[in-house]
């Protein structure tokens, strides 16, 4: 038991240690500034994809209640005014190609740090004589990272129409405890996205060849400290005037704090992955674009 408990320890500390020291805090703020800045240009690729299906008016519903769990409402009051005014402003195709390009490269950028961070984290870098093929390599991946993710909003909302047909039916059969039921099914079919998104994160976007059970072990470990997060980072917004505190721009403030949160809980994954991994005395492979890179501490007296 106390072995264990050692190699618990061990690991834990380890894990922390590496994380502090491949500055996955100082790549976290690097997401979180690339997200802020494309945040609209994503919003708008996932209400384009799954508002073909369902509607744009009922995807925009739907993203405005799930921002406004996360980070509160005036937060996603500002972020529903910034796509409606995209939406509305006036067409012109000089501008228009120009407003597209942006947001589409912003977009990309956001999927191209996090490649960056899990990258240096699990020793990888890209090949000298193929950067220029990688960048466009990346940029197409990140796009198809934006087209997963409407998807998945897809999936979101077919999940919440099912909650809403059955309700009636739980509640004659329930009574008064269906709607924690309903609170219980919406949690876990957003655990199972969040899942999802960092099992597909962990596995495509770096430039590695890494084993499905241990993306697993790391999407279920970072899905984990995701809804432990959410639930406090909500719960305190709620119940604080932190806000308030910087006037204006505190809707900003209060939803580059998540992101930021959530950009270390990713890379606090992909450490988890690396230093399980090497535990258990496996590799992560560099992909055909990348080498591995080797550390070395050298003390000169």
């Amino acid at each position: 038991m106390r072995t264990k408990l050692k190699q618990f320890y061990s690991f834990v500390e380890e894990l922390i240690v590496k994380f502090v020291v491949d500055n996955s805090l100082n790549y976290s703020g690097s997401i979180a500034f690339f997200t802020i800045f494309s945040l609209p240009g994503i919003l708008i690729g996932v209400i384009l994809i799954a508002g073909s299906v369902f509607g744009e008016n009922t995807v925009k519903g739907e993203l405005y209640e799930q921002i406004k769990t996360l980070v509160g409402e005036s937060s996603a009051n500002q972020i529903q005014d910034i796509i409606q005014n995209l939406e509305n402003a006036d067409f012109n195709y000089v501008a228009f190609a120009i407003a597209v390009s942006t947001l589409l490269y912003g977009s990309t950028s956001v999927f191209a740090s996090i490649q960056d961070g899990i990258n240096v984290i699990w020793g990888l870098r890209p090949k000298p004589k193929r950067i220029a093929l990688k960048f466009i390599l990346n940029r197409l991946l990140s796009i198809a990272m934006i087209v997963t993710i409407g998807f998945l909003m897809l999936v979101s909302l077919s999940v919440d129409t099912l909650v809403v047909v059955f309700n009636d039916f739980l509640v004659e059969i329930l009574d008064e405890k269906s709607a924690t039921v309903v609170l219980a099914l919406e949690s876990v079919s957003f655990s199972i996205i969040v899942f999802v998104v960092f099992t597909t994160v962990y596995k495509f976007l770096p430039d590695a060849k890494v084993g499905i059970k241990d993306v697993l072990r790391g999407a279920l470990l970072a899905t984990i400290l995701f809804m432990i997060g959410k639930y406090l980072i909500s719960f305190y917004l709620g119940n604080s005037s932190f806000g308030t505190a910087y006037g204006a721009a505190g809707s900003l403030v209060l939803l580059l704090i998540w992101v930021y949160y959530s950009a270390m809980i990713l890379l606090f994954g992909a450490e988890f992955i690396e230093v399980y991994t090497r535990k258990n005395n496996r590799i992560i492979a560099p992909s055909s674009q990348s080498v591995k890179i080797i550390t070395k501490e050298v003390h000169l007296k």
